[in-house]
């Protein structure tokens, strides 16, 4: 049932009361659950602060995605909700259908509010299996209903260390409330010492998504990492621009300490390392701490030895591998073998190939293209950015032809495009191309293929040319 199948008198009825302040349990008692959103959503907007307490005592889902309702932080919604609950911990009297366990304060879009399916608890989340494991087992560890807050922390200047510890600042005086919740915890270079009371106020189980951008500050690097084990349930780890400060770090004991602690991430799926000085050398012994089965791997404008481009194959754990990504990465110099046999290994699961500004050429690309071919489930490709030939550019349209997942695919201008000194050769351009297209329609029927030329030298524009 939706909220369109539930008989308009009752809908009526219902949105007079929440006008009118008077709700109360009894009568949400007999309501249909597909009308909680809607009453909410109504009580919020007109800042009805007795239906809103109500409502939040009797809410018959999991979780409460406030914070996607609001455009700004608004004190008044989440005290009155809070207020809510503070009524129900006075009581210790909790209303038959009250099944809530989390207060999101999260800003993030939700189509719970947009969307309302009328199926049960928080099948409605984008990672609901997830989300309701954390909440079972919260639900196990106490005797009372075990509310809790969550919020999506990101901390990258002094305004937004404010407005989160306001949030964490409510619920530290609220005991029966818990440390908060943060399925996203994204850190900058920040004060180490605020960054400490957030982590130690955060319940780090909750922590889904981690994301460290900026820093140089070895403290702050310390903290996020001793941190990092403690997330026992993180699926997603983002490093970017991680700078070695020169003073007491070194890359293989940096190295070191996080594959101590990724070693405790038994669902981290999806990993992110771009522009991190801890990477060289260290490739293999990062692979070889992964407890699970990666479904993403994402390395970009980092600096590779031959020992770690042969332990990506060796050592990566690739069952479940949909998306590998190479960009920025000198390729250059490596033989492609230990890369065919990891496509090999994952042509039946591999859903997004990028190899971008790798500096490959004509003879590492031919060596790829037999395994390539049988890689049918890809629905994104990318050579952007590379050296190729004509020809080779023909091979490889040629080559992906029998792949009918494709949905988007981005080549390289091919080098005979360019005058010697790199500067656009457009009378070739405007011969070229038209061929390359006639080519690939000759063969299929694409969705998306684009050619990207380089930066010109002259004006720094590209030229993109739909295939």
């Amino acid at each position: 049932m939706n909220t369109r199948e539930v008989p308009a008198l009752t809908r009526l009825a219902a949105r007079s009361l929440v006008k009118h302040d008077a709700l109360d349990t009894h009568v949400l008692q007999e309501l249909p659950v597909e009308l909680f959103p809607p009453l909410f959503m109504e009580a919020y907007d007109n800042k009805h602060s007795r239906s809103l307490k109500i409502l939040v005592q009797n809410w018959p889902f999991s979780r409460l995605p406030l914070g996607a309702l609001m455009k700004t932080v608004q004190v008044k919604p989440i005290h009155d909700s809070l207020l809510g609950l503070d009524e129900l911990n006075l009581d210790n009297n909790y209303p038959k259908r009250l099944k809530l366990r989390v207060l999101d304060l999260g800003t993030r879009p939700q189509n719970f509010w947009d969307v309302w399916s009328g199926h049960t608890d928080d099948a409605y989340l984008p990672e609901a299996r997830d989300v309701r494991a954390i909440i079972a087992h919260n639900r196990k560890s106490r005797a009372k209903p075990p509310f809790q807050v969550w919020d999506e922390v990101c901390l990258q200047d002094q305004q937004d260390f404010s407005e989160n510890a306001s949030v964490f600042q409510w619920v530290r005086r609220k005991s029966y409330l818990g440390k908060v919740g943060c399925p996203r915890l994204h850190v900058t270079t920040f004060p180490v010492f605020l960054l400490k009371q957030i982590l130690n106020d955060s319940d780090l189980n909750t922590v889904l998504e981690l994301k460290v951008h900026c820093t140089e500050n070895e403290p702050t690097v310390d903290t996020i990492f001793a941190a990092v084990g403690q997330m026992r349930n993180l699926q997603e780890l983002l490093f970017y621009r991680i700078s070695d400060p020169g003073v007491l770090l070194g890359r293989e004991n940096v190295a070191l300490e996080l594959c101590k602690k990724m070693k405790k991430l038994t669902f981290l799926r999806k990993i992110y390392l771009s522009n991190v000085f801890f990477l060289k050398d260290n490739l293999g012994k990062i692979c070889r701490s992964l407890n699970a089965s990666l479904e993403t791997l994402s390395i970009s404008e980092c600096e590779l030895t031959e020992s770690d481009w042969k332990d990506l194959d060796l050592h990566l754990k690739t069952r479940k591998l949909k998306t590998l990504c190479l960009c920025s990465v000198n390729l250059s110099s490596f033989s492609f073998i230990p890369l065919q046999a990891l496509l090999k290994r994952v042509s039946g699961t591999l859903t997004n190939f990028k190899l971008e500004e790798c500096k490959i050429t004509d003879s590492h690309i031919n060596d790829l293209l037999p395994i390539l071919s049988h890689c049918q489930q890809l629905t994104t490709i990318s050579f952007y950015g590379n050296t190729f030939s004509t020809t080779i550019l023909k091979d490889i349209l040629l080559k992906t032809a029998s792949m009918r997942q494709l949905n988007l695919e981005r080549y390289p201008a091919p080098q005979e495009s360019y005058y010697t000194g790199g500067a656009f050769n457009m009378n070739t351009i405007a011969q070229l191309f038209p061929q390359l297209r006639q080519h690939l329609r000759a063969i299929r029927q694409p969705k998306e293929a684009l050619l990207y030329t380089k930066q010109c030298i002259h004006c720094g524009k590209e030229l993109i040319y739909h295939l």
